[in-house]
């Protein structure tokens, strides 16, 4: 064989080889290629099954966590809000592993899918919104930091002039995001704005209810002038639901005597006292969608706050202390003359069950100043009285009026005592 003919015959096997390892090579880069697309693929679908599984209308923040807004196709760094705080998101269809973000409803930043779950379906307090704003402003500057009265908090990266709701001793509270939030006065400023033009009440009457009988019931129950038929309740509150009246929560009284809400002419405050025959009441409160609070003689009921709701909130009426006979004078309630520290060892049991109310109802409306010092002693800041004048602002908070509604009171009558 010639030099030329081996010549050949290596080159061609040189080739081929070269061939051979050149289709390896690209065998392997494809199928390698080809695993990772698998593997990218595999990662994308589970991001997407993540994010599926993350997105509700409700969520909560899982912990503390950043805000975004959208900067072209960009999310850009924008604030911080606080973990197991209850957001509402804007609907998205969602349809790959890229749409991550998920956007507050009704405000313009966004927070990224790891940071929150689904959670039942919640509404937030918006009472807020029947309070009638200061002609003033809260201004902050180039950041705001936000905090609800359950610990939450969120900060934004921007400034904020909102009007006034409720001017606190340290704090003033603005809506934002349909919330009421307070910011700390020394990072924020007042300034005066045209708010509205509406005066706001300078009196609100209190109404007492005890007992409301039904049919089953009426035999225990109607032989006293404080217990009332479902039928006479009714009429009164359905006047009450026909003249949008506003029934307020006791922090709402309790803010309002202080001068640092304003609220509508129409308020008034429902207040039930001692603990029996409650369920009729609560009904019709449902009923008419009206709000009342209770004040509990705590003893009664294994779990005191077995009537709270967005109709009743509960307070104390002593934990055991509602007894007559036991000290000189009127019906001889126990709160003006027992030892004191009977007094003060009931009257604090009664807040721990109540979560440390700070809100109380004289038994029997009697009191002395040995009972108000020890009332004030065991951490109360207000007390209600019986009475024929509305409540007004700069009273004595311990001697808050209510007008008691007897089985006899009329519409009629019951319309003269508001008004």
């Amino acid at each position: 064989m010639g030099v030329s003919k081996k010549k050949k015959i290596i080159f061609i096997i040189i080739v081929v080889l070269f061939l051979l390892a050149a289709g390896f090579d690209i065998y392997y880069f494809i199928d390698r290629h080809n695993k990772e697309v698998k593997k990218t693929n595999k990662e994308h679908s589970l991001i997407l099954k993540n994010i599926k599984a993350n997105y509700n209308t409700y969520v909560k923040t899982v912990n503390e966590t950043a805000l975004y807004k959208k900067d072209k196709d960009k999310y850009v760094l924008a604030g911080s809000i606080s973990g197991d705080m209850n957001l509402i998101l804007e609907d998205k269809k969602i349809k790959d592993y890229k749409d991550e973000y998920f956007k507050i409803k009704d405000l313009d930043y966004y927070v990224k899918y790891t940071s929150v779950s689904k959670t039942d379906e919640f509404t937030y307090d918006t009472r807020f919104t029947n309070y009638i704003p200061f002609n003033k402003n809260v201004v902050t500057e180039a950041v705001t930091r936000f905090y609800d009265d359950k610990g939450n908090n969120l900060s934004i990266k921007e400034g904020i002039d909102l009007p006034l709701l409720i001017n606190d001793t340290d704090k003033y509270y603005v809506a934002y995001n349909n919330q009421l939030f307070y910011i700390k006065k020394d990072e924020a400023t007042l300034k005066d704005n045209s708010n509205t033009q509406t005066v706001g009440a300078d009196r609100i009457p209190v109404v007492l209810y005890h007992y409301v009988y039904n049919d089953s019931n009426k035999n225990q129950c109607s032989n006293t002038v404080i217990c009332s038929s479902i039928a006479q309740v009714d009429e009164h509150y359905k006047y009450l639901k026909d003249h949008n009246y506003y029934t307020t929560t006791m922090r709402d009284l309790d803010l309002w005597l202080d001068g640092k809400i304003n609220l509508p002419k129409n308020s008034i405050t429902i207040t039930i006292d001692d603990g029996w025959f409650v369920d009729e009441n609560l009904n019709l409160l449902r009923k008419y969608d009206l709000h009342a609070t209770l004040f509990m003689i705590t003893s009664l009921y294994k779990n005191a706050k077995v009537y709270n709701s967005k109709y009743i909130e509960t307070h104390s009426h002593t934990d055991n202390l509602h007894y007559t006979g036991a000290c000189p004078g009127g019906q001889g309630s126990p709160i003006k003359c027992l030892d004191k520290n009977k007094i003060l060892t009931d009257l604090k049991l009664s807040r721990e069950k109540l979560d440390n109310t700070t809100y109380f109802s004289w038994p029997f409306y009697e009191y002395n100043d040995y009972s108000m010092n020890l009332l004030k002693e065991a951490g109360f800041t207000m007390a209600f009285k019986g009475g024929r004048e509305h409540a007004t602002k700069g009273i004595n908070k311990f001697l808050v009026p209510r007008k008691t509604i007897h089985n006899t009171t009329s519409l009629s009558e019951f319309i003269s005592m508001i008004s």
